[in-house]
């Protein structure tokens, strides 16, 4: 009898261990509407040195290894500490062209990582602006083609961008031979005014404050569509 209460309380240690100190790292807050930025999927932008940043449990030690699966190697690896609020980031060095890489994140030096897989690496851009920017998706039939072209809309990866911009990075992709990332940040039905830098409203060219109409004028204000805080 006392043996198996010995092992039952041992086995009760080991479970409540490791609900303690299973994996919290994460991507996105709980709370809000914000992008998956970090994910699978995903394209790092190549020559600059790449932030990555999340939360796991306050005081945390986090790794995170840059991997290549094709030669089993850790190409990069960072280290760093949760700060109290939980959020952590760590920054890696230029990475190689190309991929597909994985991005493995270990919590307390745990057994099993947190693992982003099919990341590449090539040049991002953002597709912002209005409703042209938004409407028109590519032809079902070109996606297959353009295996290196990635886009991310409102909040994840692997959401098709409009037209114009998957067309522009397909082009890209086909002059450039690398992977091309997409981040179509657009607002349909947003003032003109709000693409513009705040100082173009007292621009010496008379055809371009005419633009600002309706949204403050000399002094634009931003405030008179909250879309586009969003």
């Amino acid at each position: 009898m006392r043996r198996a209460l010995t092992a039952l309380v041992s086995a009760s240690i080991v479970m409540v261990s490791a609900a303690v100190t299973r994996a919290e790292i994460r991507f996105q807050a709980e709370s809000g509407n914000q992008p998956y930025l970090f994910a699978s999927g995903m394209v790092l932008q190549r020559d600059r040195i790449v932030p990555v940043w999340g939360t796991a449990l306050p005081g945390a030690s986090v790794r995170a290894d840059f991997f290549d699966p094709a030669s089993s190697s850790v190409l990069q690896t960072r280290s760093t500490t949760a700060a109290a609020t939980g959020r952590w980031v760590v920054r890696f060095d230029d990475l190689p062209v190309g991929g597909p890489y994985e991005l493995r994140f270990y919590e307390n030096n745990a057994a099993t990582p947190v693992v982003l897989n099919e990341v590449l690496v090539g040049d991002v851009w953002l597709a912002s602006g209005q409703s042209n920017m938004v409407i028109r998706l590519p032809k079902t039939i070109d996606l297959p083609i353009y295996t290196e072209l990635r886009s991310m809309g409102v909040v994840r990866w692997g959401q098709h961008a409009s037209g114009a911009a998957y067309y522009f990075g397909a082009e890209l992709n086909d002059f450039l031979g690398i992977p091309i990332g997409i981040l179509n940040r657009a607002v349909p039905d947003t003032a003109l005014a709000h693409w513009f830098a705040p100082e173009m409203a007292s621009d010496p060219d008379p055809l371009v404050p005419p633009l600002f109409g309706g949204c403050g004028g000399d002094t634009l204000s931003f405030s008179c569509d909250d879309r586009c805080k969003n």
